[in-house]
This record gives C-alpha cells, sequence and structure tokens, in this order.
C-alpha cells in the first residue's frame, strides 16, 4: 500500500557507496505502522550533501526528520533515541562544513535521556543545542498541533541563536 519509504545507512558509511548505499529501508505507511523491508538493517537516515548548510537538526525517528526536511531544514534522524555507537565518527565524516548542531528529541524522558547523551558527545566538536518543546510527544504532533509556520519560526530562531 501507500507508504513514505526511507532509506537507512550504516553509521561507519560502508554501505553508502555500496549497492545504491542503503543497510536497510523502512516503510511507514498512514495509519502510523512502520516495517522494514526484509534483510534490513537500522541504520541512520540523512542526505549525501547539505545544501550550504552550517547547520544540521538530528532527530529521533525518521517520520520527524522528514517533517524537519518538510519545514525547509536540514536534517538527520537516527532510528531511536539510544542510536549513538559510532554516531561522533559519523558526524565528522558525513557533517564536513557543518557547525552547529540541532538535538530535537522526542518529548518524554528516554528522549531527553538519549539526546542528553547525544550533546555529551558532540559539544566538543560542534556548538550543540537541544530544542524543547511541550504539549506534543515528538516533533511531528508539535507541527501537526502548532503548524508548520509556528515551529519553522521557532527552529529558525534557533540557528540565529547560534550564529
Amino acid at each position: 500500500g501507500t507508504s513514505i519509504t526511507i532509506p537507512m545507512f550504516r553509521e561507519d558509511l560502508s554501505e553508502y557507496v555500496r549497492e545504491d548505499g542503503c543497510c536497510g529501508v523502512q516503510r511507514r505507511f498512514p495509519d502510523g505502522a512502520k516495517r522494514c523491508m526484509t534483510g534490513s538493517r537500522l541504520g541512520l537516515m540523512y542526505p549525501y550533501n547539505y545544501p550550504d548548510s552550517y547547520y544540521i537538526f538530528i532527530c529521533e525517528g525518521f517520520s520527524d526528520g522528514i517533517n524537519v526536511w518538510d519545514l525547509g531544514f536540514s536534517a538527520m534522524s537516527r532510528p531511536h533515541c539510544h542510536y549513538i555507537d559510532g554516531i561522533k565518527e559519523t558526524l565528522c565524516n558525513v557533517l564536513e562544513g557543518i557547525e552547529q548542531v540541532i538535538i530535537i528529541p522526542d518529548n518524554d524522558v528516554v528522549g531527553k535521556e538519549g539526546a542528553e547523551k547525544l550533546y555529551n558527545i558532540l559539544k566538543y566538536d560542534y556548538e550543540c543545542l537541544v530544542f524543547s518543546f511541550d504539549g506534543a510527544k515528538d516533533i511531528r504532533q508539535y507541527i501537526q498541533e502548532k503548524g508548520k509556520a509556528y515551529v519553522g519560526r521557532e527552529l529558525e530562531r534557533l540557528n540565529e541563536i547560534g550564529t
């Protein structure tokens, strides 16, 4: 059926340059169901090049990253908040020229703890911020409730704080 199809890449980038580069494919269906294609492994979602960006948003979950992209911002996603193994090496390889990292966790205890761990890994190499919000479980729901224009202005202000 109809779905959003999300390519996933390994954190060490070894799969990026081989056979279309994917280590897995996740499908997201209109009812919220998520399914990985047979043989898939979890990985990161990110574009190969970031157009003229000095910043990147790192989201918890693929649909959150897609929603931030839809607002016009550069974003990458990890499959869950504890996915940090190899992340520093990945970012050094993938994010050449990036100066500012803005972490967008899910709005729960586990998401916030994962964001803090990621922040503590990245704060030495990047200007690092964590975006907090109230009233929604994740950035996708926050955008649905507050509207694209409102959340877009909030995220844009974060970029201005960092410059």
